[in-house]
């Protein structure tokens, strides 16, 4: 699949009225689109590719290295649960858009962008409109279902309860890291105001050396990042399509959208949550 990809930009964004996710490739004259009707976030970009506007773009060098670009600064794009503006990927990272972190999958995007380069070469019959390709699902996976669901709401919840703890202890170590500066500032006005209870000035002088290193040490033994990664993986193996024929992971798309989807959008299955 990558090898006709190599050399191509790939445009992803929300589709203008549609509200489905739109796979273009730069220059070329045909479009397709992901997932349902209304089902693309409004904190989604956008993508317009006669304008050469899009939320993101994945280019695609000769040797197949793929990199990913968030298209505007005031965008939001997530790789693996960290906001980035360009970064390498591949086919098994973790890509969300917008603020309200719409999963994409890397590998119904290359596929969908690869339909595109065979209905460009006619080597595909039928379309959805004019520059539209049908929509991309899984070859030779037959949709069928329809599949309960009700499983992935505790997949999803364990997942969100364990990235929003991650969180909160990143944010709680930086939040340390300023208490030092402030008992320092203590200290030194103490000593240039009230120069007869210097003492003071001194045991606060100790106790933001205490501190600092508290907090250095969090840092040091902080495994957020390796947490994260593991975390990440897991997900990526429980949250799929209950399809047995299918088992693709379904994104990072919260539950409510699957629930509202009601559609895998790589095999087209039917889901609903009896």
């Amino acid at each position: 699949m990558i090898d006709a990809l190599k050399g191509k930009t790939i445009l992803i964004g929300k589709e203008p009225g549609q509200g489905r996710l739109l796979i273009a490739i730069k220059g070329a004259p045909k479009v397709t689109t992901l997932g349902q009707i209304g089902s693309v976030p409004n904190s989604v970009s956008r993508c317009k590719p006669a304008e050469g506007v899009a939320h993101c773009q994945i280019e695609i060098d000769q040797t197949g290295n793929m990199t990913l670009t968030n298209m505007k600064a005031q965008n939001v794009t997530y790789v693996n649960g960290f906001e980035i503006m360009s970064k390498r990927i591949d086919s098994t990272s973790t890509i969300m858009l917008g603020k309200d972190r719409f999963g994409v999958n890397v590998m119904e995007i290359l596929n969908a962008a690869q339909q595109i380069l065979i209905a460009i070469g006619g080597s595909r019959s039928g379309n959805n409109g004019p520059g539209s390709v049908g929509g991309a699902g899984g070859a030779g996976i037959q949709p069928g279902g329809p599949y309960s669901i009700k499983h992935l709401k505790d997949v999803w919840d364990d997942y969100s309860a364990s990235l929003k703890k991650i969180k909160i202890r990143q944010k709680h170590i930086g939040l340390l890291s300023s208490i030092p500066i402030a008992f320092t500032m203590l200290g030194t006005i103490i000593i240039g105001v009230a120069p007869e209870i210097r003492p003071f000035a001194i045991v606060f002088t100790g106790i933001a050396l205490i501190v600092m290193l508290i907090g250095l040490y969090l840092r040091f033994t902080d495994k957020s990042i390796e947490e994260t990664e593991k975390l990440n993986e897991k997900f990526q193996d429980r949250y799929v399509c209950p399809n047995p024929k299918c088992h693709h992971f379904l994104g990072n798309q919260p539950y409510k959208i699957l629930r509202q989807n009601k559609i895998c959008s790589y095999c087209k299955c039917q889901l609903t949550e009896e």
